[in-house]
Order: structure tokens, then sequence, then C-alpha cells
């Protein structure tokens, strides 16, 4: 092994999300060897996306012990000369339970990171005011997913394969439903929105089948809302992106990977002004609701008729070519190569 090539070890492994696998496959074309977690050797950085996952837990007893196991493994890593990364995607886990628990963990990763990366630039405000550290936090953008997904098909064909009416007006709401989303907040609104030629296209899974009988039982209650609860496969993407008119998040996101999705494929937002969101949507590509204001959502969706959405899809994928994953990676194999390698392998 070339000594001089930063090795680094990604947790989760690259292959299990599109973003860290085209995070990782950028990382190498720049010059970083990314292990697989088969590697005798030790790396030179290990690389956290949402390190809850390893410790966190309901029962509050079971949850102190794996958190414990789990700084005391990054302590050792660190004495023996492999620096912690750690890729701040949420200010919390998202429906953090139990949430004191949740709080002084996130303390204790910020205190047992090297390096925090933060996907928009004011994150790092955040976490000086939360946590009181300045040094070694890094923006590096969430980077665009176009290369990822395929674009084979146009509108009038999408919304053929959708079943969606050639003339209506689609919102969307996309990705795993859960809880934090507020779509049952984002139905009820929809439901007293009088635009008979609107749709509302939910499409996603929900872990729990309590919760998907839900949605179904609020989205029955209108025609003109789409509830499809199930996973949607890589090549259908499409259709529900370039078959709507504009993606709905009914929640301020601190980082959001569907926003950044959507812009992808010319896809204005309807969405708080706020952290992720707020950096990367340019122009027209975003329509700010107020989440601060009861009717902020329900006012949103008016306002979001009446834009340019000519010049929305254009600002919404010029916005998305800013987030080319070359120079995003090029950056960040910059930032560890300064930092240099290990001496003892």
């Amino acid at each position: 092994m070339n000594a001089d090539i930063p090795t680094l070890l990604p947790i989760p492994h690259r292959g299990q999300n599109p973003y860290t696998e085209l995070l990782y496959r950028h990382l190498q074309d720049h010059g970083i060897r990314i292990f697989d977690g088969h590697e005798r050797k030790r790396p030179d950085f290990v690389h956290f996306h949402w390190p809850h996952a390893l410790y966190a837990h309901r029962n509050h007893a079971v949850f102190a012990a794996k958190s414990l196991r789990f700084f005391t493994w990054l302590a050792s890593m660190r004495r023996r000369g492999t620096r912690v990364i750690w890729t701040m995607h949420n200010d919390l886990p998202h429906e953090a339970e139990p949430r004191w628990l949740h709080e002084r963990a996130r303390a204790w990763m910020v205190g047992a990171s090297d390096i925090i990366l933060v996907n928009f630039a004011a994150a790092s405000k955040h976490i000086e005011a939360r946590y009181g550290r300045t040094q070694d936090v890094v923006h590096v953008p969430h980077g665009s997913y176009r290369e990822y997904y395929p674009r084979t098909r146009d509108r009038a064909e999408a919304r053929t394969r959708l079943g969606l009416p050639a003339d209506a007006f689609v919102y969307l709401a996309f990705g795993e439903l859960r809880p934090y989303k507020r779509i049952p907040e984002l139905i009820r609104t929809f439901a007293g929105h009088g635009d008979n030629d609107a749709v509302l296209l939910i499409a996603g899974r929900a872990r729990e089948d309590g919760y998907a009988a839900t949605l179904a039982a609020l989205a029955g209650s209108d025609a003109r809302i789409r509830l499809s609860h199930r996973r949607v496969a890589d090549d259908e993407i499409q259709d529900y992106f370039l078959g709507s008119d504009m993606l709905v998040l009914a929640h301020p996101a601190f980082s959001s990977g569907t926003a950044v999705l959507a812009l992808d494929f010319g896809l204005p937002l309807l969405a708080p002004s706020l952290h992720h969101v707020e950096e990367i949507a340019q122009g027209a590509a975003l329509v700010a609701w107020d989440p601060s204001d009861p009717r902020g959502l329900a006012d949103g969706l008016v306002r979001a008729r009446n834009v340019d959405h000519a010049q929305a899809r254009v600002d919404a994928l010029v916005s998305s070519e800013k987030l080319d994953w070359s120079p995003i990676a090029r950056g960040l194999a910059e930032l560890l190569r300064a930092r240099g390698t290990t001496k003892s392998r």
C-alpha cells in the first residue's frame, strides 16, 4: 500500500445508500482509498454518517450501555491514530426518543470527532451556538444524484405511467413515510385546499403498518390525493419527479437528500426557507412557506400555483448543477491529504 494515500473506512459501507455510494466513488477518483471493512490494516480515517444507529435504543439502560461501548471504541481508535470524521446530517436523529439521551450522545459525538462535516455552510454556526465547537467544522455540500438515477422518459410518459391527469398541478411528497415528515398535516392541509385541478401524490413506504393505515384512511377522504405506499424502484423514481410540478416538504428539514433529488430533475420546492434547503435552492426554485405560521403551508400551496414554473424549473436545474460531485469530492480529498496518514501500521 502506498503510505501517502489516505485510507478511509466508511460506516455504513458505501453500497448501502446512493448518497454514500456517490461520495466514496468520487473520493476514490480523487485519490482516497476506501476500505470495505475487511482490511486488516488500520485506516487513517473512519467516517460516520448516522452513528446513532450503533447505540440508540428506546430502553434507557440499553441506550446508556451501547453508548458507553460505542464512545469507548471511538476513543480507542483515536488513541491508535485513526481520526474520526462525522457528517452531521441532522440536528438530532429523526423521532429521537428518549430525547435527553440523544442530546447527550450528540454532544459526545461532537467532542469525539476530529472533523465534523456539514451539508450547508450555516450549520457551522449551529454547532458553535449549541456545542461551542468552532474548530474543524467543514462545509462539504450534499452532492447531486444526477448520475445515479435514470432519466429516460419525459413528463407526458411519466404521467401516463402514474395515471395522472395531463393538465393537473401535481404536488409531490416523496420518500420514506415517517412521522417527522408530517404527512398527516400535509394531507389535512391539502384537503382544505380548494383547487380541483390539483393532485397530491404521496410516494414511499412506511416502516409501520399502523402508520401506513392512518395515512391511507386520511388520503381516502379526498379523490385528489394519491397514496403509493411501497418502495419505489430506482427506474421509477424519474416518473414521480418528472410527472410532478412541485416537491413539498411539510417539515423544516435540517438537511434533505430529497430536495437535492428534486432539483436534479428540475422540480422546484415548496419548503421552509431554512438550513440546507435555503442554501441549495436558488431563485424561483424555492417557494418558501413559514412553519411558524399556522396557515403557512396552506398559503404556500396557493402561492406555488402562481410562480413562473418555466423559470422555476430552470432555476432548479441550475441549483442542481452547483452540486456536482467532482469538485465536492476533490475538496474533501485535499482536506484528508492535508491531515496526512498514520505512520504506524
